[in-house]
């Protein structure tokens, strides 16, 4: 299809137009019957042939810019979706010459490794090969995951980078050697029938290595007896060895991977009550318990475990804090110290840095990438998808992480790629591209030719310019269409055979003057596209289309003068491009697919005059008080000259005249920038459109100068405005009003702008404070000194209030205070106005307002006040050097109550939630609460709740019904820690508050906090509260993990009561009696989990236990409820181990009691 279209388009170079072999087709005058041609056959088909097909099916080919490989040399890989995961990985493998001469020297047997569609080592063979030899800037993975046995939609589903590696490696090692895969398979489930096993397998080469085995080493998994041995020397107790593929390292209060990998193998004691008993000894010993490394692979992976879970909230969390890695590391010292099991074989275990992975996001959503060193260059890059740019070291040392990162997004360093130095392969390039098999460099090859005949094409067609020609038939009666000089398709006009005849529109040209109506110029035109070399001359290209033309009787014969082309739009005619004959396409800004309309006249006459025009919108600038200058439209035909156009702008606005000689009256055509502004001075005899390109809708300033040399006044105010800023102000005596304006320059300082506003109202300077009115503050002596500019509180027509009183020191703030009810109160109002609501009904009283109405009368509260937790009251002075009991005073004031039933609490930032108490009247504002401009406040009225003391924890407290996932009615509790802030105290004083109404007995009563976000949710009765560590108990309630404060939401329940379990099959929706989250989680499906199938694993899943799974799906089902309580138990034993391995063992894993190692 490209070669076919390439020599086409060659065959039609060198300025000839690539003509659709389309004439036009004729349209029926309406009314008129449309009639057949004639009966003779070849005719219909002659005439057939003049039908044009319109673009949308026409036979131009399109082709889309292909991208090569950039100056790196290395290709990218396309993102399917969400493959980013996938990608990074990739990109680690490619770039590791070791994985790439083994897969390259593998080769594809069907009758071994099954079909090729669903060979991955074969896919991944091709995908590499490609990478190393395509000339396509990135390539596509589309069936790589085919081999997988992926099907769109798994392309859309993120996953963990490191979940992906592990299930890769197996997935290529069942199709690598699957022989081998199998005997290693048997070998560790029976590990002691090793003959048997070798008998089975003995035509299998053990010689072979799998992939995974580049990036697999031992480590030793022990328990021993304290300071005891055998008489081997040999230490006693447990000793498993396993195979692992990467160290997956704990980094929460960890700056340094290597400080990780000395926690990993540090011992853990087991002493006293916690002594191990040893069955070889038949007693509890002192024991000691770890992780050792016997060997490490040439290939080593680390895993940063950057995904956590926050421990006050237990909500996930990403860690972004500083993680620094080695360019260079040794991991000598993480070998093994006991002697049995040290490896013989001296290795000098020291590695270089040559893979990051990188994410970025969130635990919820984020995107993976890779910065990887090339090791024939030494020079690093970043592999982004299909973007591969290159990187320095600084780059690298910027993903450690950063301690005043979020908590929940960052972009830092995820897993880590060292290679060991000294043994590793480094094949150059080339020699690995010698290893490719030759089907598949063969097929390379013919990629390649296909992209260069692509690139081909596309330059061809970016030289191309395709344009529709719109003409009208001359013509004053019907007639038939028909060929010159063909005799064969002629027919007659007279009356006799008129039914053999199509009738057609009796079509003019235009007269000497034109008037154009909505879509009036290109009605009833006939269209023929062109394809045009960008290069030719519009004369030459003129030519060609009368040429078209010329073959059709219906055309007249026209000279080559007596025609031209417009520019349209549909709704008028635009330029002629009269004088622009000789000059190429591509300089006449023509876009694709431009309408040009052919004009014609009659010979010897001159062309027609055309009345046609463009909005122009001109300001008038009369005085610089003006603060909006007035504003007028013109319609102008672009033809006319500057003159004219002043003498209409004139007779349009009389007023505006000032002097008979227009060479006074300055035209200034306004740009955005003002720099850019061009005024015309001596251009009255310029045309508009032709000489100053002016378009529609252009702006203009219109002034009068003494002398046509004069610098633009209007110009010169606009550029004073625009270095200054104008600002509205009040008088102290109506602080509302903002009535009075003053413009001052934008250099100056705040401390100047009061001057001059205390100027303008006769005010004294020193007695006045300004504040921003929008903001409800103050401007400090700190902030006065700055200048206008870096105010973000001064901007143009702003609004600022002037009050007399003392400048606010560094202690002064004016701080929001907010009316707070909690919901308790709250429930008990909305009840109370219920049966108010019911009163005024029975006396025939409707308005519903009332309760509401005589609640904010009560406390004097807004008149926008409402059944809301928070109402704010107003501002109020606060200073940090003022006791408690004065504003308390103060507040207690506004709302009309009594000071000692008032409760004053902070309110928490960017939340409408209640913090701390403030407690102790006697002390100073600042010893309580840290006061900033952002410092909030919120007071409730509690004339019955006991005080508060200092030392004293203020709570909400809701009780969860467990079996019923059902809360009740939330109420505030204050706890009283003293000397004991456990949980234990806690309960007793709970079990104290409710008295008779509560029957749980302190032994069975659960306590935990609340989710994160608790208050936000959507519907607090979900899976997100019923899975809270109800059986928890905590020694300090005030300090880590939950660190109790004001304003905390506790959730106590029954622990008798049985609880009922979160579904674990599927994702429950929103109409399920089983809601998981709040509002955008329930309705949403549970994602998929990674899988990667192969067409092996049927070998293997006889004895599998997914395989007797679902043979028994009794069995299954009480699997299924014993993972979900194992994994609730997995997040509690994750805090307390953090040395916890979580290695993936894969089916070969070997597992001994003995102290042999593995072969």
């Amino acid at each position: 299809m490209i070669e076919k279209e390439v020599r086409k388009e060659e065959d039609q170079a060198n300025g000839e137009t690539q003509d659709i072999p389309a004439p036009p087709p004729i349209v029926p005058n309406k009314g008129v019957r449309k009639q057949k041609l004639t009966t003779d056959e070849e005719h219909e088909k002659e005439v057939k042939a003049l039908e044009y097909t319109p673009s949308s099916s026409s036979s131009y080919t399109y082709y889309s810019k292909p991208e090569s490989k950039n100056e790196t040399g290395f290709s990218g890989l396309s993102n399917q979706g969400a493959t980013c995961y996938l990608n990074s990985l990739l990109q680690s493998l490619y770039m590791t010459p070791t994985v790439r001469k083994t897969l390259y020297e593998w080769r594809y047997k069907a009758d071994k490794h099954g079909t090729a569609e669903r060979s991955i080592p074969y896919q991944l063979q091709k995908l590499f090969a490609r990478m190393d030899c395509s000339k396509k800037r990135a390539q596509k993975t589309t069936d790589l995951t085919t081999s997988f046995g992926w099907n769109r939609s798994d392309s859309f589903v993120q996953h963990d980078v490191n979940e992906l590696c592990h299930i890769l490696f197996d997935a290529i090692d069942k199709s690598f050697y699957p022989q081998l895969y199998k005997y290693r398979s048997a070998l560790s489930k029976a590990p002691h029938d090793k003959g048997k096993i070798d008998e089975k397998f003995k035509n299998v080469t053990l010689e072979d290595a799998l992939l995974s085995d580049k990036y697999a080493g031992v480590m030793i998994d022990y328990l021993h007896a304290k300071n005891v041995s055998d008489k081997e020397g040999k230490p006693i107790g447990r000793t498993r060895f396993d195979r692992f593929m990467d160290i997956q390292l704990v980094v929460h209060g960890m700056d340094d991977v290597r400080k990780s990998l000395k926690a990993y193998i540090e011992p853990e004691m087991m002493d006293g009550d916690n002594q191990w008993y040893c069955e070889a000894l038949d007693k509890k010993v002192d024991a000691v318990k770890g992780i050792q490394f016997k060997t490490f692979p040439d290939i080593l992976t680390l895993h940063l475990k950057r995904f956590d879970y926050d421990r006050r909230t237990w909500q996930p969390i990403k860690l972004g804090h500083k993680v620094a890695f080695p360019f260079d590391l040794d991991m000598s010292p993480y070998l093994t110290t006991m002697e049995a099991y040290k490896d013989q074989n001296k290795i000098d275990y020291v590695y270089e840095l040559y893979s990051v992975m990188i994410h970025s996001g969130s635990v919820n959503a984020g995107h993976y990438y890779a910065y990887i060193k090339d090791f024939e260059s030494d020079n690093w890059y970043e592999f982004n998808d299909s973007r591969v740019s290159p990187i320095t070291t600084d780059d690298i040392k910027k993903m450690y992480g950063d301690d005043d990162g979020s908590r929940y997004h960052s972009t830092n360093a995820y897993m880590l790629m060292y290679r060991r130095k000294g043994t590793s392969e480094n094949v150059s390039r080339e020699e690995l591209i010698k290893k490719i098999p030759e089907e598949i460099l063969h097929k390379i090859e013919e990629e390649n030719v296909e992209f260069d005949e692509s690139a081909k094409a596309y330059e061809k067609q970016q030289s191309m310019m395709k344009v529709n020609v719109y003409y009208k038939l001359k013509s004053e009666t019907t007639t038939v269409i028909k060929l010159k000089d063909d005799e064969s398709s002629s027919g007659s006009s007279s009356d006799s055979d008129s039914d053999d005849q199509i009738a057609l529109d009796s079509m003019f040209e235009p007269g000497p003057t034109m008037s154009y109506s909505h879509h009036s110029v290109l009605r009833g035109c006939q269209k023929i596209p062109f394809n045009i070399e960008k290069s030719l001359p519009l004369k030459d290209f003129l030519k060609q289309v009368r040429e078209k033309l010329s073959q059709y009787d219906f055309w007249g014969d026209h000279a080559i003068e007596d025609i031209r082309l417009r520019e349209s739009d549909h709704d008028a005619l635009g330029r002629c491009f009269d004088g622009q004959e000789d000059e190429p396409l591509s300089s006449l800004n023509l876009s694709e697919w431009t309408p040009l309309y052919l004009q014609t006249k009659p010979s010897g006459e001159d062309w027609p005059v055309e009345h046609r025009s463009i909005p122009l919108h001109v300001e008038f600038f009369t005085d610089v008080e003006e603060r909006n200058m007035p504003y007028q439209s013109f319609n102008v035909n672009p033809d006319d000259t500057l003159l004219a156009f002043k003498k209409l702008i004139l007779e349009e606005r009389p007023s505006f005249a000032k002097s008979d000689d227009l060479s006074l009256l300055l035209l200034t055509k306004r740009e955005y920038r003002l720099s850019k502004c061009d005024t015309y001075v001596d251009q009255d005899d310029k045309v508009l459109e032709r000489d100053l390109s002016i378009e529609e809708h252009d702006r203009f300033l219109a002034e009068w100068v003494s002398s046509p040399t004069e610098e633009s006044p209007a110009i010169a105010h606009l550029k004073w405005k625009e270095a200054s800023v104008g600002v509205n102000f009040s008088h102290p005596d109506d602080p509302e009003s903002f009535s009075h304006h003053l413009r001052i320059d934008k250099t100056k300082s705040v401390a100047e702008l009061k001057a001059a506003l205390s100027a303008a109202l006769s005010l004294d300077d020193s007695r006045i404070r300004l504040w921003s009115h929008s903001r409800s503050k103050v401007f400090r002596a700190s902030e006065l000194e700055k200048s206008i500019t870096s105010s973000y509180l001064i901007y143009d027509n702003c609004n600022l209030k002037l009050d007399i009183g003392d400048p606010f020191s560094s202690n002064d703030f004016m701080l929001d205070v907010y009316y707070y009810d909690s919901k308790e109160a709250l429930r008990k109002r909305l009840d109370e106005s219920k049966k108010k609501n019911q009163e005024y009904v029975a006396a025939g009283v409707t308005t519903r307002s009332r309760p509401v109405a005589a609640f904010r009368e009560r406390y004097n509260l807004p008149r926008y006040f409402s059944n809301q937790e928070f109402t704010k009251i107003d501002s109020f002075h606060v200073s940090s050097t003022q006791p408690l009991s004065e504003l308390r005073a103060s507040f207690a004031d506004r709302i009309s109550v009594d000071p000692s039933e008032l409760r004053i609490r902070l309110k928490k930032q960017h939340t409408f939630a209640p913090g701390a108490v403030l407690v102790g009247d006697d002390s100073p504002i600042g010893s309580l609460v840290s006061l900033s401009e952002r410092t909030s406040f919120c007071i409730s009225h509690v004339p019955s709740s006991p005080p508060i003391s200092k030392g004293d924890v203020l709570v909400s407290v809701y009780l969860w019904n467990r079996g019923a996932w059902k809360l009740g009615p939330p109420f505030e509790f204050i706890f009283h820690p003293q000397s004991d802030d456990s949980s234990d105290s806690f309960k007793k004083q709970l079990l104290d508050h409710l008295g008779d109404s509560c029957s749980i007995p302190i032994e069975s009563l659960g306590l935990t906090t609340a989710p994160y976000g608790f208050s936000r949710f959507h519907r607090k009765e979900c899976s997100m509260t019923a899975d809270r560590p109800f059986e928890s108990s905590y020694e300090h309630l005030l300090s880590d993990p939950l660190n109790l404060s004001d304003g905390d939401i506790l959730l106590y329940c029954d622990l008798r009561i049985p609880k009922r379990e979160i579904p674990t099959t599927t994702a429950v929706s929103s109409s399920s009696s089983y809601p998981s989250i709040h509002r955008s989680s329930s309705s949403s499906s549970r994602e998929p989990s990674l899988k990667i199938s192969t067409e092996f694993d049927d070998d293997f899943s006889s004895d599998s236990p997914q395989k007797k799974l679902e043979d028994n799906p009794t069995q299954k089902k009480i699997e299924e409820e014993e993972d979900v309580k194992a994994a609730q138990k997995k997040i509690e034993d994750n805090f307390s181990d953090e040395k916890k391995v979580d290695v993936s063992s894969p089916p070969h894993q070997i597992i001994s009691d003995s102290a042999s190692p593995p072969a």
